[in-house]
């Protein structure tokens, strides 16, 4: 699922937003539309959100690039099995497999306040005596992201 915050005057273009028809065969690729879970994944991880899961994600992702395209300011994706509580490590060795380049929290931080004009090493809050990071001890601006 989708949250999307934007200029309302483009919900007129909704069907045309949500019709992948003209995507080229190598971004449909890109993105993992096609893509299925296997057996095993399925097995190793009953609440990954089950079958479908990867599809359903891969779409949403391609569906955000496209909402971005046509100006919408903020989207934000939900993952369908983000929460773990249980069998931690087969979870998430499941859900990091749904994406092709998982980053560290810490850097995706740098990155988003980068974006937001910040430069993450300056900015700090004093908490105890202490100046922290947002970024803690590390973080780094993924500029492979930026475009």
């Amino acid at each position: 699922m989708a949250s999307v915050s934007g200029d309302a005057a483009g919900c007129s273009a909704a069907p045309e937003l949500i019709d992948l028809s003209g995507e080229s065969r190598e971004t449909l690729d890109v993105y993992g539309i096609d893509r299925v879970e296997t057996e095993a994944q399925l097995k190793a991880s009953k609440r990954a959100g089950g079958k479908g899961t990867m599809h359903a994600f891969s779409t949403n992702c391609l569906l955000a690039r496209r909402l971005v395209e046509r100006g919408v300011r903020f989207v934000n994706l939900y993952h369908g099995s983000w929460d773990h509580h249980h069998q931690l490590n087969p979870q998430l060795r499941y859900g990091c497999e749904i994406v092709d380049q998982p980053v560290h929290i810490n850097d995706f931080h740098a990155t988003l306040l980068h974006l937001f004009g910040f430069d993450h090493l300056q900015l700090t809050y004093r908490f105890q005596g202490r100046d922290f990071r947002f970024t803690d001890v590390g973080g780094r601006v993924i500029q492979s992201a930026l475009s």
